[in-house]
């Protein structure tokens, strides 16, 4: 009876075969999903809104991830929780927890993150230490784990470890250098190698109230990238921020209040093919001994 059916009716055949041509490619690189895992993501509101140009912003948790030794100037114990669905798509949602404090010889931080849904998802959680020498040169080591899962597949993992370097060269000048996955980790059935990027930036303070951030990524597997994040102080307790990153090119603006031991960060990133992301960090902190004595910083 169905041999009848589609002997009667070729467009029933042709749309069969036709699916069984797009499937096979997509069935057959299901249990390479591992390719893609490790691709770094915005770690807040705050980062995204500067194009994520932190290698050499001091001094903030969301560092962690492109340069570990930013740590080591932390002023302020903090956790932030941070949500954004990247592009609008609602499988890809993005869910992270960012925490840091300092120590009498440096500081410690640590990021819990979640991106997907239920057709794929990653899971990552790093641990990061850094210490200070001379209050100028700043060293760091992150330890990371990433787990990724595909519906239907097992569970793939695995680990690698970062390093970056931070000198503060002047009171409105500092250098920051790092490399990721310095371990050469990889992950899957077919070993595939995590992404390792090494990036260098700076940072600059024209005037009190006023941050300029660049910063060049070369990812081994991409070619030379650029991000530049401008961030000014409107009043004590409020900022605004704006970036740009190059392949591909990509806008942000964001905007941050604080009051009191709270503070909130909202960003927009405009990417020229996938679309808007809309990012939103709350963040709970307590302010340090150096903090307190009036430094020009943020919140």
């Amino acid at each position: 009876m169905i041999r009848g059916v589609f002997r009667n009716r070729p467009a029933a055949r042709f749309s069969i075969a036709w699916s069984f041509i797009t499937a096979c490619p997509l069935l057959l690189s299901l249990p390479c999903f591992c390719m893609g895992a490790g691709e770094e993501l915005p770690q807040s509101a705050a980062s995204q809104g500067l194009a994520s140009a932190l290698c050499a912003c001091t001094g903030r948790p969301e560092s962690l991830v492109q340069n570990p030794s930013c740590l080591a100037f932390l002023e302020n114990a903090e956790v932030q929780f941070s949500s954004c669905s990247l592009f609008g798509l609602k499988e890809c949602a993005l869910k992270t927890v960012t925490a840091g404090s300092p120590l009498p010889f440096g500081a410690w931080g640590c990021m819990a993150q979640s991106l997907g849904g239920t057709l794929y998802r990653e899971n990552r959680l790093a641990f990061s230490f850094a210490f200070v020498s001379r209050n100028r040169i700043g060293g760091g080591i992150s330890a990371r784990i990433l787990q990724a899962q595909a519906a239907g597949y097992r569970t793939q993992t695995a680990a690698c470890m970062d390093l970056g370097w931070t000198v503060r060269v002047s009171e409105q000048w500092s250098w920051g250098a790092g490399i990721t996955n310095c371990t050469n980790s990889r992950m899957g059935r077919l070993q595939d190698r995590l992404p390792q990027c090494g990036r260098a930036g700076i940072s600059f303070k024209p005037c009190p109230g006023i941050l300029v951030l660049a910063e060049l990524d070369k990812d081994n597997r991409q070619a030379l990238e650029s991000r530049w994040g401008i961030e000014t102080r409107l009043s004590q307790g409020l900022v605004l921020r704006c970036g740009f990153g190059t392949r591909p090119d990509v806008f942000c603006l964001g905007i941050g209040a604080a009051r009191g031991n709270l503070r909130m960060d909202v960003a927009f990133s405009d990417h020229p093919v996938l679309g808007a992301t809309h990012h939103v960090s709350i963040g709970l902190f307590r302010r340090g001994q150096k903090d307190r004595q009036g430094k020009d910083r943020w919140p």
